[in-house]
């Protein structure tokens, strides 16, 4: 089954919008206007005379394979063939979507740079095109079909062709390309004699799909000049001067001459033939006898004025292209340039572009040993070369670009240094080029090294090329190249020397706007080694190989944060680094970091956004001092989560922070930053004394609003929810909230505001919960995640304990059930006291836990005193000052050396 028939368009309303003629001139004006040449394929594209006007359809097709839309004009073709079959059209028409879908697919096989090192993509690829020539053995127009498929091929090979020449390391390119162009001229053979015995020449002239015999001798000639394209190609991949090389044009001239005396000189496209010519001439080494017919047929199609068509103009371009380029070896530069200008300027085809361009490195590529005036006058011209060669690849695709790297990487004169002259030998080595010209070159041959899989070579040219720049003071360019050295070692799995070359790159070029990017991505490779595991070794030797790892990794994230600490990559150091500490519990380690960022940053950076983030580094730190302080101190007195040793150690990192904090606080809102700090505090095993005269802060649903914070919304099961380290942002936020609001509600027993401030907290956590459950542990830290589960499990219980006496019975219930399942937890057994002493009708309860905890202390220890202040505490708050006094009056007594803060606490 044919398949245009089971052919669904991927966009049937963009395929329609071409079918509009005006919009496809359009487009094709659009492409042209941009530098598209749809030469290539103009060759027997109508079935007439190839001077004949072609049809915007096939304009179209052509425009877009040159724009690089071969994916597009095979949709499109694919379609237009469906169509033409579906409603009965001419075969003529159908075969002309069969000759364009074929041009299509060819086009398409050599889009992708990767196939030119597995040319068996391109032999798959084609073998879809060669398909849709044999399946229409039956057309009448099969002929012209088979004849399509071989000139899409020769577009094939001339896309090889510019990718060896590039790259001349792809011997198996060339091969591959050598034996294709043999393949074609056998296959060409058999078509010519198949063109000639054609049963099809005596068909009847009336019909609608009758051809003509102009079209049968256009067929014909149009066969024979295929051949000599493609040995014109063929002795292109060889060097010049070669055997195999001259052997190819005479071949090539003897073809020409023979069909010089069967073709009449009257066929609309017989100036082709006399260009090909020239251009054998020229391959054999007759240089002035092809610039002399050249002239010659420049004449005549100037003359035929008249009869001028658009085929003349191309083989006027044609002509002034290989004019060019042979006055360049014929050593007459001026006359060279002089026919570029003569047919409109080298932008009017990219062959006249590309000659433009290698005149510009003759003239470039002189004597280093000339005057001041002549050795800048050569750089300007190698400046000008390489704004052509950008200019070429913008304008007319990869295809020309390859061929112009492929001229650039051929000149050694202007890349190689020179030696010292013998009258003065301490003459320094010197080049045409200057420092950033031979920059380029460099980089030019790194690629075509890279391209051809010769990667150390590659590396030593950028090395070179990263010298030179750097000598020259262009310290971006230097890093730019550096790290391309670097991308490259990481590729072929080096990457512990990528990951050096990267940071000492970065190091070395500091100044550079890209230094933090390539100091980060030495870190990025390492995120990888640091959970990595060698089954090979001892537990012992696995956990200090580790531990070494992780302190390179730390290291260099420090350094990122010391040497550009106003950087957005000093940012994402500060967040790896946060991760890495809460992921290892390094809480310490976590509110140094922050106290020192901090300390480090300027005034208008504390507070600038990061990111695209609406927060900043003060919100950060703020967030994270109020994270650590409510986890850790609410967990008291459960030790199996935080030691006391290490609560110390947390106590004291979180007191220089909170001085950073209010040292960057505006002092318009030191108050309430102050007040907020210390309601965060208040959540530690006692309350500490406030250091303002401003309330704690119950109630409030947003911090300060000197920390510059915005309201991140209700979250839902629609909204893009924060994710990693900004996710910690919005859970220690609540957090916060919660437990400075349920701490509030426990001390004044009735507080509306707290509880419901309480309520819309303990709802933003379950939905960040049940959002990122499995996230909360990385974005917080494992220990912090388990204490805000069982924070939450006590507010909801705390919700319903205060809200009626229906709810409060059922809270009381769900309490008695916790502390059974947890018999051995401390903190619950004091939370639950804690709760239930702030219910009048539940402080006996209350009374009875505190004393059941105290009798599992340590008598004279810090909880110890704890248990008996509170008992102290609820016994007053039921009116039992008696009772109350006498147990403070005994614990002083046995312990008379107590501080005056744990005096106060048993004072009335």
């Amino acid at each position: 089954m044919d398949f245009a028939l089971s052919y669904k368009p991927r966009n049937w309303q963009i395929l329609n919008l071409f079918l509009w003629t005006a919009w496809l001139t359009s487009w094709q004006t659009m492409l042209v206007s941009q530098g598209a040449d749809p030469a290539d394929f103009k060759n027997a594209q109508a079935f007439g005379p190839v001077s004949s006007p072609d049809s915007p359809d096939e304009d179209l097709i052509q425009s877009l394979i040159q724009g690089g839309f071969t994916e597009m004009a095979i949709d499109i073709c694919q379609a237009r063939k469906h169509l033409a079959m579906n409603s009965q059209a001419s075969s003529d028409s159908i075969a002309r979507w069969n000759m364009l879908l074929i041009q299509s697919l060819a086009a398409n096989a050599v889009s992708n740079e990767n196939v030119f090192d597995r040319p068996v993509l391109i032999d798959e690829a084609l073998q879809q095109a060669n398909s849709i020539a044999v399946e229409n053995e039956d057309s009448s127009r099969h002929l012209w079909i088979r004849y399509k498929f071989q000139r899409s091929r020769y577009f094939v090979l001339q896309r090889t062709l510019a990718a060896y020449l590039a790259v001349p390391t792809r011997e198996g390119l060339r091969e591959w390309s050598l034996q294709t162009i043999r393949v074609c001229l056998d296959q060409l053979d058999a078509l010519q004699l198949q063109t000639k015995n054609s049963p099809l020449r005596s068909g009847t002239s009336g019909s609608k799909d009758a051809i003509t015999p102009a079209q049968w001798t256009s067929l014909e000639n149009d066969i024979i000049l295929l051949r000599t394209d493609l040995l014109l190609l063929q002795g292109s991949f060889y060097p010049l001067k070669s055997p195999e090389r001259i052997g190819a044009a005479s071949e090539m001239l003897d073809l020409l001459d023979k069909a010089a005396s069967q073709i009449n000189r009257s066929w609309a496209g017989y100036p082709r033939l006399e260009l090909a010519r020239c251009n054998a001439l020229f391959m054999l080494g007759r240089s002035q006898e092809s610039m002399d017919e050249l002239q010659k047929l420049w004449s005549r199609l100037s003359d035929a004025s008249a009869a001028k068509s658009v085929a003349t103009g191309r083989w006027q371009l044609g002509i002034g292209a290989l004019a060019a380029q042979v006055n360049r070896e014929l050593g007459n530069l001026r006359e060279s340039d002089r026919w570029i200008e003569q047919v409109g300027g080298p932008f009017q085809s990219p062959e006249l572009a590309l000659e433009h361009f290698a005149n510009r490195l003759v003239v470039s590529s002189g004597s280093p040993n000339g005057t001041k005036a002549e050795i800048a006058a050569q750089e300007a011209q190698l400046q000008l070369a390489f704004q052509l060669k950008a200019e070429i690849g913008k304008r007319f695709g990869s295809y020309w670009q390859q061929r112009a790297d492929a001229l650039l990487v051929s000149n050694k004169s202007i890349l190689e240094p020179t030696s010292a002259t013998a009258g003065n030998p301490t003459k320094p080595a010197t080049t045409t080029a200057s420092p950033n010209l031979r920059v380029e070159l460099l980089k030019t041959e790194a690629r075509q090294l890279l391209t051809g899989g010769q990667w150390q070579k590659a590396i030593e040219k950028l090395n070179q090329a990263e010298m030179s720049a750097g000598n020259s003071g262009n310290e971006t360019e230097a890093l730019e190249i550096a790290m391309k050295s670097a991308a490259i070692l990481l590729n072929q799995g080096q990457s512990d020397v990528a990951r050096s070359e990267f940071f000492r790159s970065a190091i070395a070029y500091q100044r550079s706007a890209k230094a933090p990017d390539a100091a980060m991505m030495s870190v990025w490779k390492m995120e990888s080694d640091v959970s990595a595991d060698a089954s090979s070794m001892s537990e012992a030797d696995r956990l200090a190989a580790r531990q070494q790892r992780v302190a390179i990794y730390r290291g260099r994230l420090a350094e990122i944060l010391a040497t550009w600490p106003e950087s957005i990559q000093a940012n994402k150091a500060v967040q790896k680094l946060e991760q890495s500490f809460l992921l290892e519990d390094k809480l310490v380690s976590l509110l140094e970091l922050w106290s020192n960022r901090l300390k480090q940053l300027p005034e208008s950076a504390v507070r600038a956004k990061v990111g695209q983030s609406s927060w900043s580094t003060y919100d950060r730190a703020f967030a994270c001092y109020g994270l650590i302080a409510v986890a850790t101190r609410s967990a008291w007195p459960d030790r199996s989560r935080y030691s006391d040793q290490e609560r110390v150690e947390v106590r004291e990192a979180l007191a220089i922070l909170r001085e950073r904090i209010l040292e960057r606080t505006p002092s318009n809102a030191k108050p309430l930053t102050l007040a907020w700090l210390d309601s965060i505090d208040s959540c530690m095993e006692w309350p500490r004394t406030p250091t303002t005269g401003i309330p704690n802060p119950v109630g409030l649903q947003e911090l300060p609003p000197s920390l510059g914070y915005l309201e991140w919304g209700e979250p839902n099961e629609t909204s893009t929810q924060p994710e990693g380290w900004e996710l910690g942002l919005p859970i220690a936020l609540s957090w916060i909230r919660a437990e400075v609001n349920f701490q509030t509600q426990i001390r004044k027993s009735e507080e509306p505001q707290a509880l419901s401030s309480l309520v819309k907290e303990v709802d933003r956590l379950q939905k960040l919960q049940t959002q990122n459950r499995q996230s909360i542990g990385q974005a917080i830290g494992i220990r912090q995640a388990e204490q805000l589960v069982r924070s939450m499990q006590s507010y909801s219980i705390a919700i319903d304990l205060w809200s009626g006496e229906e709810r409060n019975k059922k809270a009381t219930e769900e309490l008695l059930k916790v502390r059974k399942s947890n018999p051995k937890d401390a903190w619950w057994f004091y939370r639950s006291a804690r709760m239930l002493q702030s219910t009048p009708s539940q402080r006996e309860q209350a009374i009875q836990l505190y004393r059941s905890l105290a009798n599992g202390l340590t008598a004279g220890s810090d909880p110890w005193l704890a248990m008996r202040a509170r008992t102290a505490e609820t016994m007053r708050q039921m009116g039992d000052m008696k009772s109350a006094q006498e147990l403070a009056n005994l614990v002083l007594a046995t312990y008379p050396s107590l501080s005056d803060e744990w005096r106060r606490r048993f004072a009335p």
